[in-house]
C-alpha cells in the first residue's frame, strides 16, 4: 500500500485482520448479541422500584423519629 503523493510516497505492507465489525459479533442470524439482554443494566422499572423503596424507608425513619419526639424520648430541654 502506498500513502502520500508526489515524491513523498511511503510504501508498507498491511493486511487487515477484520473486514467489518460484524465479524466480531457471533450470534444466530436475525439476532444481535449487542442488543439482546446481557447488558447487566437495571431497567427503568427496577430503578423506579428501588427509588420508591428507598423513599418509603426514609419516610418510615422520619415517622419513627417523630414518634420518639412526641413520646418524650428526647427533648431540647437541658
Amino acid at each position: 500500500m502506498k500513502i502520500g503523493r508526489g515524491g513523498r510516497e511511503v510504501t508498507f505492507d498491511w493486511e487487515p485482520t477484520l473486514t467489518s465489525a460484524a465479524e466480531l459479533v457471533r450470534s444466530p442470524r436475525g439476532t444481535d448479541a449487542r442488543v439482546d439482554g446481557g447488558s447487566g443494566r437495571r431497567t427503568t422499572r427496577q430503578r423506579q422500584e428501588e427509588y420508591h423503596a428507598w423513599m418509603d424507608a426514609k419516610a418510615a425513619a422520619r415517622a419513627e423519629l417523630e414518634a420518639e419526639r412526641e413520646g418524650g424520648y428526647w427533648s431540647d430541654d437541658d
